[in-house]
């Protein structure tokens, strides 16, 4: 290439080059405003009829579980905020957002998962009662499931926990850190390795109770009073004092600590009533058909 013939195309790659450059020096800088969007304050993910919701970001303080059996469907009603899907895809079939309310058509759930994260959330429920195999209950504040619903199986942790069941009922685990207040129809059982803690008072109230009999549970009440037209059979792996007012057909309460029948407490037992503890310190107002004790230390009936 000859050198005139160069210097041209050289020309015209900087006149090109000064062009680009002043049409970029020539646009202006504009503030565009974005779309006002909402992040979600809670997810769900609907498995075939197990349904487990989660991931609440502090938004909503509570969340309402309702049934319609017009219908046949549940709700799950946030206090506040919105919905999000964890599935894939589109929503199954079953499922309906609308705002804060999730509603799956289901007759019934296998297994319904709640997991709270953050601030302690606060869980209630209304409309007809519904049916559940298993609850699970976590990170929550007080829970209220007063509906007398049909429940196999709980586990819960909360502050506090009011249920009423339709028929029997097993505890798998049961964390809380005040009181609970357990209504049951049927009998109320726990599982071969459950967990027991109750930190305040426990209310149990079935036709039966059977708790703590097997070697991989544990139990832990501090404080406790029953109701059950048939036999009470309870073994507490602590010290158990019983107050306010308990009745039973037979009562049969073990301890590896003591067992006390607070001041102001009345116990009523019209069949046999067996204690076994290390020391049994009776104060309150007892009733008994008939009584057996068996104390390691002492024993005070006053």
């Amino acid at each position: 290439m000859s050198l005139p013939n160069y210097l041209d195309r050289l020309r015209e790659k900087i006149a090109v080059w000064m062009k680009r450059h002043y049409r970029l020096r020539q646009r202006q800088l504009k503030v565009v405003r974005l779309e006002d969007r909402r992040l979600p304050d809670a997810s769900f993910a609907l498995v075939g009829d197990i349904l487990t919701v989660e991931a609440f970001d502090g938004a909503t303080e509570a969340v309402d579980v309702s049934f319609d059996a017009n219908s046949n469907e549940f709700q799950l009603e946030l206090s506040s905020g919105t919905w999000l899907s964890e599935n894939p895809g589109p929503l199954d079939p079953a499922v309906s957002l609308n705002g804060n309310v999730l509603t799956v058509a289901l007759p019934s759930l296998s297994e319904l998962q709640i997991h709270g994260s953050g601030t302690p959330i606060h869980i209630t429920d209304s409309g007809s009662a519904f049916s559940i195999g298993q609850l699970t209950i976590t990170g929550a504040a007080d829970v209220v499931l007063d509906s007398a619903n049909d429940i196999d199986s709980i586990s819960i942790e909360a502050d506090s926990l009011t249920l009423h069941d339709s028929d029997d009922l097993e505890i798998s685990t049961l964390q809380v850190t005040d009181s609970v207040n357990l209504s049951v129809a049927g009998t109320l059982t726990n599982s071969v390795d459950a967990q027991i803690e109750v930190g305040g008072h426990a209310s149990f109230e079935a036709s039966s109770i059977v708790l703590g009999q097997h070697a991989a549970d544990h139990v832990n009440l501090s404080s406790l009073s029953v109701t059950a037209t048939e036999s009470v059979e309870i073994d507490v792996d602590s010290a158990v004092e019983l107050t306010g007012s308990s009745n039973a057909g037979e009562l049969t309460l073990s301890s590896e600590g003591s067992i006390q029948l607070a001041d102001t407490a009345t116990l009523t037992v019209h069949g046999n009533t067996d204690l076994t503890a290390d020391e049994i310190d009776v104060r309150g107002e007892f009733h008994s058909g008939s009584l057996t004790f068996s104390f390691r230390r002492t024993c005070t009936h006053s």
